[in-house]
């Protein structure tokens, strides 16, 4: 569809992370980030701050007001508090003028229908004449260039900030996939516990965040002497402000645990993936974004655990533009709902979802490899016994052709 045949509407990217949420407008080379955050003042409807301005408010207000979050761990926790979010960040754009207004919204795989059914309605309540609804794995590997080849796979790290989604994709569905609750707040957590445990100083989330900053890699390049990296909190023995000199190399091991953890899950999700899958992606590598990937070296660990290639974008929310562009002017190129399909790509007009549980999703069964062979029925001489298998085998999923995914469940 040619821009000139929109004049008479408008198209909108928004991104629903459980701590980041990002919007932009058709067209735009980059997103305005917000904080998934609001601050709440007793006695007062509307929210007394909201999105990146509450981050320097946490801590520094009296008890009336309240921090406040549509998510909770990972879950749409208060729809009132989305729709006070959502318009405090769209209200200059997406309420202003009279041309029809298309909202193209990416969600985690996990979400249920309930939470994307509240999403719809709190975008259509702000003016939003239509909602398309997608994975945001999907939207990633579309503006990576992942989903170029038809009939091959793509593998996507997607590092949010409560948790990281693994997603091994098809351009017809998910072919594999897990959510883990590991993400870029577990490695400000790093050095929140290193501060609590070895000093006995409490640091504040924004504190830890910045001395991560301050890290700089998890692989420097240059060996050699580092100084401390300082970090402010409070002495929980004396009640007294207090500065911490941190080692980067203690603070550097901490965090690398954390992205080990992930790369483990990566590698437990590959093992039940057929042959077919494992050459696209010796070949072709994976995907790593995310807001919770920006620091340095972090790729670097995952190739050492993995020993494939990691594509990584140094600014994370460029390969989710590029992938609101490229499904904006091909929307059935993916898997989608609200996108209006022919009869013969039925299959694509479902969310490309997993349900929300523990271990590895794969389309069309669902495998445990720690668990034993079931019991099997064998015929001998016209009786019938009941064999058990001598040890425990891992049952595979069943081979994918290439070109397919499986068929894709909605979460």
């Amino acid at each position: 569809m040619g821009r000139g045949s929109r004049w008479w509407r408008r198209d909108f990217f928004l991104d629903l992370g459980t701590t980041t949420t990002l919007f932009a407008a058709a067209g735009a080379t980059a997103f305005r980030s917000e904080a998934s955050l609001l601050i709440l003042r007793r006695g007062l409807k509307e929210p007394y701050a909201a999105g990146d301005q509450v981050r320097q408010l946490v801590g520094r207000l009296p008890p009336s007001y309240r921090l406040a979050r549509p998510y909770r761990e990972g879950r749409l926790e208060n729809p009132e508090l989305l729709e006070q979010l959502l318009a405090a960040i769209t209200r200059e754009t997406l309420q202003v003028g009279w041309r029809r207004r298309h909202v193209w919204v990416s969600v985690p795989m996990a979400s249920t229908s309930s939470e994307r059914q509240v999403a719809v309605r709190v975008l259509r309540g702000l003016g939003a004449a239509r909602v398309h609804l997608t994975a945001e794995p999907y939207v990633l590997a579309l503006g990576s260039g992942a989903l170029d080849q038809d009939g091959r796979v793509a593998a996507v790290v997607n590092v949010g900030g409560e948790a990281t989604e693994l997603a091994i994709l098809s351009r017809e569905a998910v072919v594999a996939a897990q959510v883990i609750p590991v993400g870029g707040r577990a490695l400000d957590e790093a050095v929140r516990e290193w501060a609590l445990t070895r000093a006995g100083v409490e640091v504040s989330p924004l504190m830890a965040e910045e001395a991560k900053l301050r890290l700089g890699s998890l692989r420097p390049e240059a060996a050699g002497e580092e100084d401390p990296i300082p970090v402010a909190g409070k002495n929980l023995k004396t009640g007294l402000p207090s500065r911490i000199q941190v080692e980067p190399a203690l603070l550097r091991s901490q965090m690398a645990d954390q992205v080990r953890l992930i790369a483990a899950a990566m590698q437990r999700l590959l093992e039940g993936c057929s042959a077919e899958v494992s050459g696209d992606l010796l070949e072709r590598g994976i995907v790593l974004t995310g807001g919770g990937s920006r620091m340095e070296g972090f790729e670097k660990v995952l190739e050492e655990e993995l020993k494939l290639a990691v594509h990584k974008e140094p600014e994370p929310e460029a390969y989710l533009l590029e992938g609101f562009h490229r499904w904006l002017s091909n929307p059935g190129l993916i898997p989608a709902e609200g996108v209006h399909r022919p009869a013969r790509e039925k299959e694509k007009a479902v969310f490309p979802g997993i349900p929300q549980r523990e271990g590895p999703w794969y389309a069309g069964s669902t495998p445990d490899l720690d668990a034993p062979l079931p019991e099997r029925l064998t015929e001998d001489l016209g009786e019938v016994a009941v064999a058990r298998a001598p040890e425990a085998k891992a049952v595979a999923p069943p081979r994918l052709p290439r070109g397919t995914g499986g068929t894709s469940h909605t979460g």
